[in-house]
């Protein structure tokens, strides 16, 4: 989806490659499987936190998502932390907008071709 809206996007498959991945490059923002079994989120939330900050004053948004609707989850994320959480299933209008909204300054060069 994040293609469709003209974003691009990495994807890792555990929260230890995410790290590396931070340390190596700058990065948006951050979407987030909200519920990861045997993943420490609040450690990782601060480890990528300090990992951006390192690199520049940027703040990078990160977002829970999940692939399953559960109860409370945007009580759980925020509480993690994360800026936002992104319900399920997500809807790819939804999707924009909450980029748009943490991102936008990036949105906003694409739009204008920079």
């Amino acid at each position: 989806m994040a293609k469709k809206i003209g974003c691009t996007s990495t994807v890792a498959s555990s929260l230890e490659e995410c790290l590396s991945l931070l340390s190596e490059q700058s990065f948006d923002a951050f979407i987030c499987e909200s519920h990861l079994e045997n993943e420490d989120l609040e450690s990782f939330i601060e480890q990528a936190r300090a990992l951006c900050r390192a690199k520049t004053d940027y703040v990078m948004p990160i977002l829970g998502a999940s692939s399953h609707e559960l109860d409370g989850e945007e009580t759980h994320c925020l509480a993690l932390g994360m800026e936002h959480y992104i319900d399920s299933p997500v809807d790819i209008d939804d999707l924009e907008a909450v980029l748009k909204r943490f991102v936008g300054r990036a949105f906003h060069m694409r739009e204008q071709g920079q």
